[in-house]
């Protein structure tokens, strides 16, 4: 991030020195694409997240996202630069921890940093506010990777925890993102789940997503829904036993066969 201080965290690619570059073909782009494309450019060249390169080694087309509310992201397709990078081990918080320790509170601060798409840059991220928060961790502060939480239990201390969580920011030069910021809330989404004073509840959207899921017809499908599952595990007792039934189709090699079995535990679950 542009002003954060190289020595504190700083992102590596660590191209594998066997890894040949790959140049794209280049895509091509409906007019209305290319003055959104032509746009978001020119805003980052602004703020210095990126500069010009003469003559790139690597080139990687531009893709167009949609997202939830109809606007339009601008992502790069670093597929092929990813796979030439090893997995960054950096250790991520354990979500489940994370989310009962930010629930029962009286007051919320949820931030979020502006996140990029490249391999371990979730890595990076952690490493670097563990390097600026590692004080405040798991008492005032809750992160995990670039969603900051700051919690307390009275307004009062919530406005002097939030004073020193944005001096800190200030001081490391570190940017949020405003339109995914709210400050001085008694609930907020965080990591999939809603957290307030009394508890944990579920997202209304991913409940939705889920019960909106026809039963799978493939390994791939089942893995998706199984991957949805996982968010909600904490709400279904004995989940693991209701899906075990599952485990022989995601076997390598299986052939998929649902049947009444599968059905049934689709059905309870």
């Amino acid at each position: 991030m542009p002003r954060l201080d190289p020595k504190l965290v700083c992102h590596t690619l660590n191209v594998e020195s066997e890894a040949k570059p790959v140049v794209q073909s280049r895509r091509n782009y409906h007019p209305n694409d290319e003055m959104q494309i032509k746009q978001e450019i020119e805003k980052l060249l602004a703020s210095g997240f990126i500069k010009p390169i003469k003559h790139p080694t690597w080139l990687a087309n531009i893709v167009l996202v949609k997202k939830k509310n109809g606007q339009v992201r601008v992502c790069i397709d670093f597929r092929d630069l990813n796979k030439a990078c090893p997995k960054d081990e950096f250790p991520l918080p354990n979500m489940d921890i994370l989310i009962d320790s930010t629930s029962g509170q009286g007051m919320l601060s949820f931030m979020d940093v502006m996140p990029f798409g490249l391999k371990n840059a979730g890595a990076t991220y952690q490493r670097a506010m563990t390097a600026i928060f590692h004080d405040m961790m798991g008492r005032e502060v809750e992160d995990y990777v670039n969603h900051l939480v700051v919690k307390s239990k009275t307004r009062g201390e919530h406005w002097s925890t939030l004073r020193k969580v944005l001096s800190r920011c200030r001081l490391y030069n570190m940017r949020m993102n405003p339109k995914k910021c709210s400050f001085g809330v008694s609930s907020g989404k965080f990591l999939g789940f809603i957290v307030h004073r009394r508890g944990i509840d579920v997202d209304p959207d991913k409940v939705k997503v889920i019960a909106s899921t026809t039963p799978p017809s493939s390994q791939k499908e089942l893995k998706s829904f199984l991957g949805k599952l996982s968010y909600i595990r904490r709400f279904i007792p004995g989940l693991a036993a209701m899906i075990k039934v599952f485990t022989p189709l995601l076997k390598k090699g299986t052939r998929f066969i649902w049947n009444d079995k599968c059905k049934e535990a689709y059905d309870m679950v």
